[in-house]
């Protein structure tokens, strides 16, 4: 480890350590009969669900006219739906209120929903109410907003936070409301999602007001429109936008960061491959499967660029590139925490690595940098069933018969979530291995004690707004503004932060050339 990172003081053996003497109990290895079974299953299931999803996808696809490189409208509240007031004035940048004269230093747009109170708790139990730290809540429902602070009151037994925690009045598909979220404030963390239906007009916003703003969003076709959209603006105005500011994709991003500081201030050698295996338990909320469904729902109306907007550097094309895998067949681990497990395909592994592409086109980390991310399993029977399971999952969904089924009767509504005890024993465990060009190997280890996808996300969201509210940013950290990523906007301050509030990290040097 190095002497002069101060994010952590903790080995990566004791971080190991700290998870194995945390006991947590992983997915329970399928024996012979159960993986038998569930291939039995999956295969005449594949036969059925393959050939009608084909045939009604590719029906969709020749039936479309014409492909808009703009982005579809939703009708529950897309970048330009509502209220029909797409004129608005805005000031001119020098005329921007100075964000030391704002009245507050965050607003939590989203905190009505199930991440959005996690987060509302967060604040109020970490921060309190009118003291160093500036915030309010925000939501269209002024009785919902109410009944949160009551909730939050008789929690934290404080009659007075009624009274003393501010709400503001706004509605994402009213763009006369979003006025008063973006202009007193100097930052807008949202968890008001799926983004793609709420979150364009936001964003607009916070960029032509210099307002900075973070979310949870996991989508990465909204976040490349918002870039081509609003990124000149946002760099006019000095507003730094940060989206994937939870679980996706904090930890990966942070964590392929540290891996290039270390390889260059101990080794002075280039970060040019990156690899992760990712260990982790927990449940999906509703409001997550509601994205992923929209998501799947539009993936023939997708926009065409000239370029990944990821790729997007002060209006220009970065050349530094990032070349991303998730390997879909299980392969057994050779080496360190992970020997003898074998990888299935992640989930999240093509969002965290998009997210990694940004960063090094921003940062410039490697020409050509090459990532790669897989979960772990027990063994070669649980890697084939995960396997096959996600890859059945994603099939189900762009069927409309079973896709309907699943949206209406499998999965959780949107508001619900994992429950209490669900957080608290749910975790996510990151390895990772980067190679220099000169054949040194850093590994790191991200550890997050309790659930990540909810419970930390909320938390990651807070204190990545923080961050840009306070100014509170790293080394390496890109100083100039527009539409960032959490390791170039908030670097080693936010991994500093997550430390602070249970998560665990370490990054170290494995072997020298």
């Amino acid at each position: 480890m190095s002497d002069t990172d101060d994010t952590t003081r903790m080995s990566v053996a004791q971080v190991y350590e700290r998870y194995q003497s945390d006991n947590k109990k992983l997915m329970k290895k399928i024996h012979l009969p159960g993986f038998l079974g569930g291939v039995a299953f999956m295969i005449p299931a594949y036969c059925f669900i393959v050939p009608l999803t084909i045939l009604y996808q590719g029906s969709k696809f020749l039936l479309k006219s014409t492909r808009r490189a703009e982005l579809p409208y939703s009708a529950a509240g897309g970048e330009n739906e509502g209220d029909g007031d797409v004129t608005e004035t805005f000031p001119a940048p020098k005329d921007l209120t100075p964000h030391a004269d704002r009245k507050y230093d965050l607003i939590l747009l989203g905190c009505t929903g199930y991440t959005g109170g996690l987060a509302t708790e967060y604040l109020c139990q970490q921060y309190g109410i009118s003291k160093d730290v500036k915030w309010a809540i925000a939501g269209r429902s002024q009785s919902k907003l109410n009944a949160l602070k009551q909730k939050l009151a008789d929690q934290m037994d404080d009659p007075g936070l009624i009274k003393n925690l501010d709400t503001v009045i706004c509605d994402t598909s009213k763009r006369s409301t979003l006025h008063a979220l973006a202009s007193n404030t100097r930052a807008v963390i949202s968890t008001a999602g799926p983004f793609y239906a709420y979150g364009s007009a936001v964003v607009e916003f916070c960029a032509r007001y210099g307002t900075h703003y973070a979310d949870i969003t996991g989508e990465v076709d909204w976040s490349q429109q918002m870039i081509t959209k609003y990124d000149a603006i946002a760099r006019s105005t000095g507003a730094k936008i940060v989206s994937f500011c939870g679980h996706d994709s904090v930890p990966w991003d942070l964590s392929t960061a540290k891996l290039a500081d270390i390889l260059k201030a101990e080794c002075d050698d280039d970060l040019i491959s990156v690899q992760f295996f990712d260990e982790t338990m927990g449940k999906p909320s509703g409001g997550t499967l509601a994205t992923a469904c929209l998501a799947i729902d539009r993936l023939d109306r997708m926009p065409k660029y000239d370029y990944d907007p990821f790729y997007q550097v002060t209006g220009k094309r970065s050349h530094f590139k990032t070349k991303v895998t998730n390997p879909q067949l299980p392969v057994q681990c050779s080496d360190g925490h992970f020997k003898d497990q074998w990888t299935a395909p992640f989930v999240m592994a093509d969002v965290n690595g998009a997210v990694v592409k940004r960063s090094n086109a921003l940062r410039g980390m490697a020409p050509v940098l090459k990532y790669q991310e897989s979960m772990t399993q027990h063994d070669f029977k649980n890697a084939v069933l995960s396997a096959m399971g996600l890859g059945l999952g994603v099939v189900a969904l762009l069927n409309p018969l079973t896709g309907s089924f699943i949206k209406n009767y499998v999965f959780p509504k949107p508001g619900e979530g994992p429950s209490e005890k669900d957080l608290q024993r749910s975790f996510l465990l990151i390895s990772g291995v980067g190679v220099g060009a000169k054949g040194n190997v850093a590994e790191s280890v991200f550890y997050f004690p309790k659930d990540a996808g909810y419970y930390y996300t909320s938390r990651m969201l807070v204190e990545s707004g923080l961050c840009l509210a306070m100014d509170d940013l790293g080394k390496n950290t890109n100083t100039t503004s527009g539409f960032l990523t959490p390791a170039t906007a908030m670097g080693d301050a936010l991994l500093k932060r997550l430390v602070g509030i249970g998560a665990s990290f370490a990054c170290e040097i494995r072997s020298r050339m």
